[in-house]
């Protein structure tokens, strides 16, 4: 397949790698450093080309700490050969890479899926994970679909965050969500083909808590049984997390009429939680804070930890490519302001 990239024809060589939005292919005689994702035929739209063209323009801006170069942000947008019509764009390649769930400790085992791992080892990945997400949303940019496979470990050192562009930038809002993930304080802005979720960085704290949580402990916060019987996005959805549950079954039996099986998973799942609280206190402290409290705050390994400063670059305009101004340092915490500021229809 042939592209127009910066008004050059390219040959793209085909990979295995697809996704719901799109496929990703190598650059052919380029470095393997660079791969295009090109958006199927329905995704190609004026919507979807202006707001990769924003993500662009704004990661040209500025330098990002250096977590730029673990993110695969767009670079360079892509054009049909035939058609000159918006298709895709040009990102970061990261080859060698697993989905950060590859590596979450396997209960039945009790050991990571990655035995020469140490819980030592991943809190340094969840802490990195943190000042990522802190840095990108004081630029305005607030990733929103945050699940697992948007998270990869590079040559397992640093953990690599991939589908930008499917990120909430101003007000171009995300159409994507992992219902598992999905904060159940996320509101719906429009309905059917026009629906987006209204994230924020709250929500965004929440998705990679969670991914926090089953990376270290083995399973989802609110995945054990009841009787009788509920799912995970019921007890999501009311806030009740196996952490609150332990201490407040007389509570949750009065106000929802639940009680909790306590089977092999239950105790697998306490004996880690356990573990952790003698050997890792601030991470269950941190969890309890997010999933019984219900509070929203970043994870850091060091409390007086130093967030690097974004810092402008010299000013660039990039042809074709709106200037990227107006755009929120981060989304206000009431959500009802945020709907004002934005005319939102919920």
């Amino acid at each position: 397949m042939i592209v127009l990239i910066n008004n050059k024809k390219l040959q793209l060589k085909q990979t295995n790698m697809s996704g719901a939005e799109g496929e990703i292919f190598l650059l052919e005689n380029e470095e393997k450093e660079k791969c295009v994702k090109l958006y199927h035929p329905s995704k190609r739209t004026p919507y979807q080309e202006k707001k990769v063209l924003s993500l662009i323009q704004l990661f040209s801006q500025f330098d990002f700490g250096g977590i730029e170069n673990f993110i695969a942000f767009p670079e360079v947008p892509v054009y049909d050969l035939k058609t000159k019509q918006f298709c895709g764009f040009v990102m970061k390649y990261f080859d060698g890479c697993q989905q950060i769930s590859k590596y979450s400790y396997d209960l039945a085992r009790s050991s990571f899926v990655e035995s020469n791992k140490s819980d030592d080892y991943f809190l340094n990945i969840i802490d990195e994970l943190y000042t990522y997400i802190q840095i990108l949303h004081t630029a305005g940019i607030i990733l929103g679909d945050l699940n697992p496979q948007n998270i990869l470990i590079y040559k397992e050192k640093r953990p690599v965050l991939v589908d930008i562009d499917s990120a909430q930038l101003g007000t171009f809002y995300s159409n994507s969500q992992r219902k598992e993930y999905k904060d159940a304080k996320v509101q719906m802005d429009g309905f059917g083909n026009n629906k987006f979720f209204v994230y924020s960085t709250d929500s965004d704290i929440f998705s990679l808590s969670i991914i926090a949580y089953e990376l270290m402990i083995g399973s989802n916060p609110y995945f054990f049984q009841t009787d009788p019987p509920t799912d995970s996005y019921y007890k999501k959805e009311k806030n009740i997390s196996l952490l609150f549950a332990l201490e407040e079954n007389t509570k949750i039996r009065n106000d929802y009429n639940l009680l909790i099986i306590k089977n092999d998973f239950y105790y697998q799942t306490w004996n880690r939680i356990e573990y952790l609280s003698m050997t890792q206190p601030y991470l269950i402290c941190f969890f309890e804070d997010i999933f019984k409290n219900n509070e929203r705050k970043y994870f850091s390994l060091n409390k007086d930890k130093k967030i690097p400063k974004i810092t402008s670059k010299k000013y660039k305009h990039i042809e074709g490519i709106e200037d990227v101004m107006g755009f929120p340092k981060e989304d206000p915490k009431e959500l009802s302001h945020f709907i004002t500021q934005f005319n939102l229809k919920i």
